[in-house]
């Protein structure tokens, strides 16, 4: 709703809903080499929840130094990451949100969103 581009990309044979919240859907027959598609294709990883996928996602994210956003307080292995990092390195910051004011103002401090008016 801001502006932003949202780039969805997913496995060839799980083509999402036409109401899917993305700008551009890219299916992508990689298998797990996608993983390193999704970590690398922004400039942080915002974590919701968090199985398989998702901590490989993150770990890749971490170590190509980009800030991790894990969502906190509703479940899932993202409420662990900013009190248990995946390595000693501090690689990249660790910016832990529960609302969407929290996630912009992060997103504002590494520049990433314009701030607030």
């Amino acid at each position: 709703r801001a502006g932003g581009l949202v780039l969805s990309i997913i496995p060839p044979d799980r083509m999402p809903a036409p109401e899917w919240p993305a700008t551009i859907v890219l299916p992508c027959g990689m298998g797990d080499a996608r993983n390193l598609l999704m970590a690398l294709a922004g400039d942080a990883c915002i974590v919701i929840g968090g199985r398989a996928g998702t901590k490989s996602e993150v770990h890749l994210a971490w170590l190509h130094q980009r800030p991790l956003l894990p969502l906190v307080g509703y479940g899932g292995w993202a409420d662990q990451l900013p009190s248990d990092p995946p390595d000693e390195r501090g690689n990249s910051e660790i910016l832990p949100w529960s609302s969407i004011a929290e996630l912009e103002e992060h997103l504002q401090k590494l520049g990433l969103a314009p701030a607030s008016e």
